[in-house]
């Protein structure tokens, strides 16, 4: 009888749970609508998900419709836009193929919704199923699941990537990944949908290269050998045929983070600052806007070389300089991250307030969560400073340690798995 009714208590919680999940989601879509990743810089992915050619090596986008989502008037329009398929196409040489890949199944689970929207819709899809099931887990301490549930579901922080409409939502995949493998979580559902997006998280955010394989790594030691094997077959496959060389410029983003803080180079957290380097030594304006000369091989190739000169003299010239920015863009990393335009003393005491976790997290043994952190940001932390953005697959895991660290504190019973999950 007590089953009974734990049972039916626990149904009635995750309906609740579902509830509150989709008012949150629902509520922070509407409240973040307006602010958006530019239509300059989603329109190629968006184009290009309808002229996906696997295995051509090619990245193609009808300009023409670009430029007619780029005229629409507000985020409505935006989000109700179909681009269309057409024998109009062109190259397109800045980002990489993975997102496309990404957008395009969104638009056939979500036909009938622009595919702006298509593409939120999935990542609110993807969100959702897997934070379900983390919270609907067999086994796991009730505390855990509440408290994740709580600081992570249904964080407000977190739900600005989810709906948000670039591929930054996506870098939590491998940070699931490893969730799932160490906690024993073994919903199928939710498998299979870290399965078939991690080759897809990859080519869409080449800097998670050390996390995804990472996350083969732990495959073989939370899983059996034949299966792990068979996954790296197929993620190694996926990967090296969906491939696209692209000409996005590492030197830039590099170039440009010099400026996280005040330094006496002058160089400022901003585009802005690359893009005048190169019209300092060339005499020419750089258009980012699409169809502009900053998409041209040429151009891009001078930049390039421009920006990489210009990054390694700030080595030669101020090396002290670039040091403190890594070490303070590292333990950043283990904080609420890098709040663009605030004052430096903000960000300097978010990194310290870092530094603090990450000694706390040794101190608490958490050797195994410290290692996968650092994975996850190891790939642009170093030149970078760590925006939300860009460390969002780590809050997963900054707020699984927390969790971990915490849960002592409460009352037994949320340390006790759930009778009727027996």
């Amino acid at each position: 009888m007590s089953s009974f009714i734990a049972s039916q208590r626990n149904v009635l919680m995750y309906v609740v749970a579902i509830f509150l999940l989709a008012g949150a989601i629902y509520a922070s879509f509407f409240f973040w609508r307006s602010q958006r990743m530019s239509t300059n810089w989603m329109g190629p992915f968006l184009s290009a998900a309808q002229h996906l050619q696997p295995g051509e090596r090619t990245f193609l986008i009808d300009l023409e419709d670009v430029l007619r989502f780029k005229s629409l008037d507000n985020v409505v329009q935006e989000d109700a836009y179909h681009f269309a398929q057409s024998t109009n196409t062109q190259p397109y040489i800045y980002d990489p193929i993975g997102y496309p890949y990404l957008i395009k199944a969104a638009t056939l689970l979500f036909p009938w919704a622009g595919n702006q929207l298509a593409i939120i819709l999935l990542q609110c899809l993807v969100h959702s199923l897997l934070c379900i099931c983390v919270f609907t887990a067999p086994g796991l301490p009730m505390g855990f699941r509440m408290l994740f549930f709580g600081f992570y579901a249904l964080n407000p922080l977190i739900l600005r990537f989810v709906i948000f409409n670039h591929y930054y939502f996506w870098q939590a995949i491998p940070s699931f990944w490893l969730l799932f493998g160490a906690l024993g979580i073994r919903a199928k559902f939710g498998w299979a949908v870290l399965f078939l997006t991690l080759p897809l998280v990859l080519l869409a955010r080449p800097t998670t290269l050390f996390i995804c394989l990472f996350c083969l790594l732990v495959l073989y030691r939370f899983g059996p050998k034949a299966r792990a094997l068979g996954y790296t077959i197929f993620f190694i496959t996926t990967v090296t045929f969906l491939y696209v060389p692209n000409q996005k410029n590492p030197w830039h983003t590099m170039y440009v983070g010099i400026g996280g803080y005040s330094n006496p180079t002058g160089i400022k957290l901003s585009d802005e600052s690359g893009y005048a380097l190169f019209e300092e030594n060339t005499g020419k304006l750089l258009n980012a806007s699409t169809g502009g000369n900053y998409f041209e091989p040429k151009v891009q190739n001078t930049y390039h070389m421009l920006t990489r000169q210009a990054y390694l003299s700030a080595w030669k010239q101020h090396p002290f300089l670039l040091i403190k920015n890594s070490v303070v863009y590292f333990f950043g990393a283990f904080s609420l991250g890098y709040i663009n335009k605030a004052p430096d003393w903000l960000n300097y005491f978010l990194a310290a307030t870092g530094f603090l976790y990450f000694v706390f997290l040794l101190y608490k043994r958490k050797y195994w969560l410290l290692a996968a952190s650092t994975i996850t940001v190891i790939g642009f932390a170093p030149y970078y400073p760590p925006i939300q953005a860009y460390m969002y697959g780590n809050y997963l895991l900054l707020i699984w340690a927390l969790i971990e660290v915490i849960l002592p504190f409460f009352p037994k019973s949320w340390s006790d798995t759930n009778p009727a999950d027996s």
